[in-house]
């Protein structure tokens, strides 16, 4: 409770919860009055099960996004890192221990493509995540993508794009369609949001924001074909509902 933002939990092996918070109150060098009259930065911060011994993982000076357990025992989670680069391509992946100890990069820190390697979650049974390349300038979305890191922790060849499209504004500011959230069942099969409408980006959402009901919910298997599950029939959309089957590039 409070006047805090608390975002994105997930359960740690112990039983306890590690999410971001604004808790730290310490100030945004990003960021600005369109988000958020307080600019304050999100990092890591965990917390027993029943809300007690709530403590910070991270100091980290800008924000961190989407933690997840990786098999390992790990906190995996997306860090936006400044130090001594632009301010735009680095929100790639970072690990650190369940009580925030030795955080290290893990993909992609020196990476100029994609922007973001946002919402990360392992794969049951391998040393393989999935992830969505997004944009700085935009909410989450773009391709899905499995990354394995032990083939490089910077260059794109440990990066396989499941699904077309290029990466958000790293590649193109014209995304004709997203993905969100992706869930992985198996190496072969991830439930994911999808939206057919395009990505909007920072500067035009303001005017015409990218709308709540965009996505549906899709089962994806790693050739790229996508089944609808659930998607609200109340939502209207450019093209209808059905089976779609998509071409992997």
């Amino acid at each position: 409770r409070g006047r805090y933002d608390d975002l994105m939990p997930c359960y740690l092996p112990d039983g306890g919860i590690a999410f971001v918070s604004t808790r730290r109150q310490s100030y945004s060098r990003c960021f600005g009055p369109n988000f958020s009259q307080r600019w304050h930065s999100y990092t890591l911060h965990r917390m027993d099960a029943d809300g007690g011994n709530l403590r910070i993982l991270s100091l980290n000076d800008v924000s961190e996004w989407f933690p997840t357990m990786a098999h390992t025992g790990e906190i995996l989670f997306a860090r936006c890192d400044y130090i001594d680069r632009d301010a735009v391509t680095h929100q790639n992946l970072w690990s650190c221990r369940p009580d925030g100890a030795n955080p290290q990069a893990v993909w992609g820190n020196a990476a100029p493509s994609p922007h973001c390697t946002f919402q990360a979650r392992p794969i049951p049974g391998r040393r393989k995540l999935v992830f969505i390349a997004s944009a700085h300038h935009a909410i989450t979305g773009g391709p899905v993508c499995l990354l394995v890191p032990t083939v490089d922790h910077n260059r794109l060849e440990a990066v396989t794009r499941l699904t077309p499209g290029p990466f958000p504004e790293a590649e193109s500011s014209r995304i004709e369609e997203y993905y969100e959230s992706p869930w992985p069942l198996s190496e072969k099969y991830f439930l994911v949001a999808y939206s057919r409408d395009r990505l909007i980006f920072e500067g035009e959402h303001q005017r015409n924001p990218n709308p709540d009901n965009a996505l549906g919910v899709y089962l994806l298997d790693a050739a790229g074909n996508r089944e609808l599950l659930f998607r609200d029939p109340k939502i209207s959309s450019t093209s209808p509902m059905r089976k779609s089957t998509v071409r992997r590039r």
